[in-house]
């Protein structure tokens, strides 16, 4: 459970930078 909330925490973390380069 544990392990799926980081990854979960990382493709956020992702997106959010994903997005920020893109706007």
């Amino acid at each position: 459970m544990q392990r799926l909330e980081t990854t979960n925490r990382s493709m956020a973390n992702i997106l959010k930078i994903l997005v920020s380069l893109t706007f």
